[in-house]
C-alpha cells in the first residue's frame, strides 16, 4: 500500500483546533463525535448513561422551565455539548434561541445582545447606559485603569465604624494601594495581570478564544509584597505593605478576599449597568416573547464569560415571576469547581446535571476516542472548502452531523481500513485503534477516569497533522513524535541496540512504531502492511 497523507498541513491545523468551540460551524459539525452522556439528578447522584438526543428531548419537554448545568474539567467537552444543542435545536415561530458563545466576544457585547431582544422603545435607555460617556473603544491602558479605578471606588466607599478593626484597616490600606502610581504601573496594570485580564473580559474584542472557565479573581500572588515594591511605593503604601509582609497567611488572604468582594461591583460600574438592570432587561425580554407566543432558550457556552453579572443573570433565570413572562429553558457550561460555588443557589430549580468528565475505555459507556480520531482525520482529508460546502447545504434546517467519508473516493480504502481500522466508514490512518489507546495514555495520566480531549488534540492529533510531508516522503513516524509522547519509557538498551543492528538507517522509526503503535518495549515485527505503508522493512 502506498504511503500518503492526503491532507494539507496548514488546512489540517486550521481544523484540528484545541478550541474547537471557537471554530466555524462547518468544522465543528465535521469533527463532532457522539459520546455517552452522563446524566445526574439535581443532587449529582444516581448517574445514568443516555444518548445526547434523549438529553435534548428532556431539556425541551417541560412546559414552563428547565435548567441544565453542563459541568466538567477544562477540556472535557462541556462547552462543546452546549454548542451541539444550539446546532441541533429546532427554530420555529414558537421559540427564541439566545446562544452566548465563549469565543470572539466580551461582556459588553453579551449584554448588548440581550438588550437587542427587548422592545425597541426600551432599548435606548440601556444602550445609553452601556455606552457610558464615550463612544470610542478604550485603549488597553484605559481598560485596565477602569477596572482598577472602580475597585478602588468600592474600597473607598466602605462605611467606617466607630471602633476601627483589622478589616477596616486592610480596606483603607488597599484603597491607598490601588491608587499608588508605582504599584499600578509595575504590578496591577502590567500584561497578564488581574486588571489586564478583567479589562479584556469586559471590553476587548478577542480575535480568537482564550479559555477562561473560571472567575478571574485577585490572588495572593497579585499582592506586591517583594522588596522593590516596599522601597518604591508611596509612603502610605509602603507602611501598609510592610505591615502585610509581617502578617500570617490568613491576614493576607483576608486582604485578597476584601478585594474580590468588590470585583463584581467594579465590573458592573465599568459597564454602567447594575445587576438589577440586567434582571430588568431579562424580565422585559421574557415579557416581550410571551406577547409573541414564544419561549426562550438560553444557551451559554461558558458561564465564566458573564463574570460580574453572572449572579444577577442566575437570579433572573431562577425567578419565575408571574404568568406575564415566557417559558425559559437554560443550559450553561461551567467547570465542576465553578458549579460548586453556585450549586446551593440553583440545586432546587435544576432539572438535572450533565457531567462531561468521561473515562476512556472500551465499553459503550466510555469516551469514543476512536470515533473522535476518525472524524478529525476525515475532516482534515476533506479540507475546509468541502466542509464549508457541506455546511451550506445544511443551513435553514435542523443540522445533520452526517459527513461524507473521504475514504469512499480512495483507491486504497479496502486495504487501508483492513490494516489501520475505521469507525463508521471513516478511516483511522495513520493511526490504529491500539496506537490511539497507547498515545492517549501517554498524553494524560488519568485518562481512564477523566479523558481530556483538548490535551489529546494538543499532544497527539496536532503533532501528527504537522507530519503530512513526512508521511508522503516515507519517513514516518519520526523520532520527534515519540519524544513528544514520553520517549522510549523502559525500552531496554540491549533491545534498542538489537533494532539498530537490524535496521541501522530506520532504527528510530522502528522504535517509534513499536513503542507507539504496539505499546511494546521489545523487538517485534509490527503488522507487515503497516510497515509497508510507512516505507519500513
Amino acid at each position: 500500500m502506498k504511503n500518503f497523507a492526503c491532507w494539507d498541513r496548514e488546512s489540517a491545523l486550521e481544523i484540528i483546533n484545541p478550541d474547537v468551540d471557537a471554530q466555524p460551524n462547518a468544522f465543528f459539525r465535521a469533527v463532532h463525535t457522539d459520546n455517552p452522556i452522563r446524566r445526574m439528578d439535581r443532587n449529582r447522584k444516581n448517574t445514568t448513561i443516555v444518548e445526547a438526543k434523549k438529553i435534548l428531548d428532556e431539556f425541551l419537554e417541560p412546559k414552563k422551565f428547565s435548567l441544565v448545568p453542563v459541568i466538567g474539567d477544562s477540556g472535557s467537552g462541556k462547552s462543546h455539548f452546549v454548542r451541539w444543542i444550539n446546532l441541533r435545536i429546532k427554530r420555529d415561530d414558537t421559540r427564541e434561541v439566545l446562544f452566548v458563545p465563549k469565543a470572539k466576544t466580551n461582556l459588553r457585547d453579551i449584554v448588548r445582545q440581550l438588550i437587542f431582544r427587548i422592545p425597541e422603545g426600551s432599548q435606548e435607555q440601556y444602550l445609553n447606559m452601556l455606552q457610558g460617556t464615550g463612544t470610542g473603544q478604550l485603549s488597553v491602558e484605559a481598560q485596565r485603569a477602569s477596572i482598577l479605578n472602580n475597585i478602588q471606588t468600592g474600597l473607598k466607599n466602605v462605611p467606617k465604624t466607630e471602633n476601627a478593626n483589622l478589616e477596616e484597616y486592610l480596606t483603607k490600606g488597599l484603597s491607598d494601594l490601588f491608587i499608588d502610581p508605582y504599584v499600578r504601573e509595575e504590578h496591577f496594570a502590567r500584561d497578564g495581570s488581574f486588571a489586564a485580564e478583567l479589562g479584556a473580559h469586559v471590553y476587548e474584542q478577542p480575535e480568537g478564544y482564550k479559555p477562561t472557565e473560571k472567575r478571574r479573581e485577585f490572588s495572593l500572588n497579585d499582592l506586591p509584597l517583594e522588596v522593590g515594591s516596599l522601597m518604591k511605593a508611596a509612603e502610605k503604601t509602603r507602611e501598609f505593605l510592610q505591615f502585610l509582609v509581617g502578617q500570617p497567611e490568613e491576614v493576607k488572604q483576608n486582604a485578597v478576599d476584601i478585594i474580590n468582594g468588590h470585583t463584581d461591583e467594579a465590573i458592573a460600574r465599568c459597564l454602567n449597568l447594575s445587576g438589577d438592570h440586567l434582571i430588568q432587561i431579562m424580565t422585559e425580554m421574557r415579557q416581550n416573547l410571551k406577547r409573541q407566543g414564544k419561549e426562550l432558550v438560553l444557551l451559554i457556552e461558558d458561564f465564566a464569560r458573564l463574570q460580574g453579572l453572572d449572579r444577577a443573570l442566575l437570579q433572573s433565570i431562577l425567578d419565575q415571576g408571574d404568568d406575564e413572562i415566557c417559558a425559559l429553558r437554560t443550559a450553561f457550561a461551567c467547570t465542576t469547581g465553578y458549579y460548586g460555588s453556585l450549586e446551593s443557589t440553583v440545586r432546587k430549580r435544576t432539572s438535572f446535571v450533565i457531567d462531561m468528565d468521561n473515562p476512556l475505555g472500551q465499553t459503550k459507556d466510555s469516551f469514543n476516542l476512536n470515533g473522535m480520531v476518525a472524524r478529525y482525520m476525515n475532516a482534515v482529508r476533506l479540507g475546509p472548502v468541502m466542509l464549508e460546502k457541506e455546511w451550506e447545504a445544511e443551513k435553514g434546517r435542523e443540522a445533520s452531523f452526517d459527513i461524507k467519508s473521504h475514504c469512499e473516493e480512495c483507491e486504497h480504502q479496502v486495504i487501508c481500513h483492513a490494516t489501520f481500522g475505521h469507525e463508521n466508514g471513516y478511516g483511522l490512518y495513520p493511526f490504529t485503534p491500539k496506537a490511539i489507546n497507547v498515545m492517549a495514555h501517554r498524553s494524560g495520566e488519568h485518562v481512564d477516569k477523566h479523558f481530556n480531549a483538548r490535551d489529546f488534540q494538543n499532544d497527539v492529533l496536532i503533532p501528527v497533522a504537522k507530519l503530512a510531508t513526512a508521511i508522503e516522503g516515507g519517513v514516518f513516524p519520526p523520532k520527534s513524535i515519540l519524544n513528544q509522547l514520553g520517549g522510549l519509557q523502559d525500552f531496554p538498551l540491549d533491545e534498542q541496540q538489537n533494532i539498530k543492528r537490524q535496521s541501522p538507517t530506520d532504527a528510530d522509526r522502528h522504535l517509534a512504531l513499536i513503542a507507539l503503535w504496539e505499546g511494546e518495549n521489545r523487538v517485534l515485527n509490527v503488522d507487515k502492511r503497516i510497515q509497508e505503508a510507512f516505507n519500513l522493512k
